[in-house]
């Protein structure tokens, strides 16, 4: 098995995953690259998709499963500039991956990883949506910290179309409150308009944002009570990247 891309498209690939695991499945086939994760509280699932387009050389003659530890990965890529080619080659006997960029050449053994469980990616009805920069929206988590440990995210009813916006809110013990609310731009919602909202946990919710590559607009699918959904693409549209961030759920 030989691929080569970029290193801006690895470097995206190892910090999604290194932002929940050290140690993750990566799949490839005929038709792309494939890396499922879920961190070991069961909060946070990584999925993350590359396709055979994103990649200037790809050659696969099977179906591979790569148990990679991504903290070896990261250590590689730590070297490796955005634009660089990076040449990946996988021996699936001895269990070693072969990275070379630039002038430099790197081995990394994997034989030492033990089974990984394979991650079943739960199918979500999702029927509410919105979209927001990754600036705008790690700001807008960042003000939810100084006032709650979780974020709201709210959608309510108007006269034509929905609205949707995130808030936090905490009430001290001198009776004293303290709220913010930001308007998001709304992008699906369903016919049955119910007013709702769902929270959730702020530490869970900022390291998945910030692991999204720089100048993403990320779209966020939600429900009352259910896992959000927040995506976005990378390589030029060819690579994309999920995460499912479970919801704070009060009695």
């Amino acid at each position: 098995m030989e691929l080569s891309t970029t290193g801006e498209t690895l470097k995206y690939t190892q910090r999604a995953l290194g932002t929940i695991v050290r140690s993750s499945n990566i799949y490839v086939n005929k038709d792309g690259m494939r890396a499922l994760a879920v961190d070991p509280s069961h909060v946070r699932i990584a999925d993350i998709n590359i396709g055979k387009k994103a990649f200037e050389r790809y050659s696969v003659e099977k179906e591979y499963t790569i148990p990679m530890d991504v903290e070896k990965l990261g250590d590689v890529l730590r070297a490796v500039r955005p634009k660089s080619r990076v040449d990946f080659e996988y021996d699936s006997e001895s269990k070693k991956a072969k990275f070379a960029f630039d002038c430099i050449t790197r081995t990394i053994d994997l034989s030492d990883i033990g089974p990984i469980e394979p991650v079943r990616v739960p199918k979500l009805k999702l029927e509410h949506a919105f979209e927001m920069s990754k600036e705008d929206y790690i700001d807008a988590v960042n003000v939810a910290g100084h006032i709650s440990d979780n974020v709201k995210i709210n959608y309510s009813k108007g006269n034509k179309k929905g609205k949707i916006s995130m808030s936090a809110f905490n009430k001290n013990r001198n009776d004293s409150t303290e709220r913010m609310r930001v308007k998001c731009k709304l992008v699906k919602e369903p016919q049955q308009k119910n007013r709702f909202h769902s929270s959730y946990p702020i530490y869970e919710l900022l390291p998945v944002l910030e692991a999204f590559p720089d100048s993403s607009i990320i779209t966020t699918e939600f429900a009352r009570n259910y896992p959000c959904r927040l995506s976005a693409k990378f390589a030029d549209g060819h690579g994309s990247l999920t995460y499912l961030v479970s919801p704070r759920i009060y009695e």
